[in-house]
């Protein structure tokens, strides 16, 4: 009769045992898809047409956007939600640089703000190595002012961001086309129009 007991007692222990596994398993691959899906698509990191101070290099996404002329101006929020940067691009898209390979490339000029930089001004061209730090930038074709610049933090593909910014953008806004000059590396001294009528920005 003892022996009949011990036998009982292992049967359900074994039954236990198992029935533990079984709801183990099944909590783990119920929780695994529970997991929440991102539907929000990327946008990519293109100075030439998108902010690329968010490089950005984190990905973005696009709130709203408007268009005037030839700039497009971006309200875009980091992944963690926060709204992050207010960006404007104007682009040169008649008048194309042919790279030493025959590519196409478009210069562009941004505008941008964000909550921990500021209006921050770049220039990029890319494909190609700057021979200075410095380039000129002129409005309506006059007042030309030489203007220092450094690297992109971001290192976006021949991105530079200018200094005294503000007084720059102050002038953007008063101009209908401002022309950056500027030396590069294996191709001299080359000019670039950008149309800045109907530039509006009040950050």
């Amino acid at each position: 009769m003892e022996d009949k007991n011990k036998s009982l007692m292992n049967d359900k222990r074994i039954w236990l045992i198992l029935l533990l596994l079984l709801i183990a398993f099944g909590t783990y691959f119920w929780c695994k898809n529970r997991q929440p899906v991102n539907n929000t698509l990327p946008v990519q990191n293109e100075n030439a047409k998108v902010d690329t101070t968010a490089q950005e290099q984190v990905s973005v996404y696009v709130d709203s956007t408007k268009s005037k002329g030839a700039w497009e101006y971006k309200v875009v929020t980091a992944p963690t939600g926060e709204r992050l940067v207010m960006n404007t691009v104007f682009v040169n898209k008649r008048d194309p640089f042919i790279l030493s390979n025959g590519q196409e490339m478009y210069p562009s000029m941004r505008v941008t703000n964000n909550n921990n930089q500021g209006n921050l001004l770049y220039f990029q061209l890319p494909g190609v190595d700057y021979a200075t730090n410095s380039l000129k930038i002129t409005f309506d074709e006059k007042d030309a002012q030489q203007a220092a610049f450094s690297k992109d933090p971001y290192n976006n593909p021949g991105a530079v961001v200018l200094d005294n910014a503000a007084s720059f953008i102050e002038k953007m806004k008063k101009s209908n086309k401002v022309t950056i000059e500027v030396n590069l590396k294996n191709y001299g001294t080359k000019k670039f129009d950008f149309s800045t009528s109907g530039f509006i920005w009040d950050k």
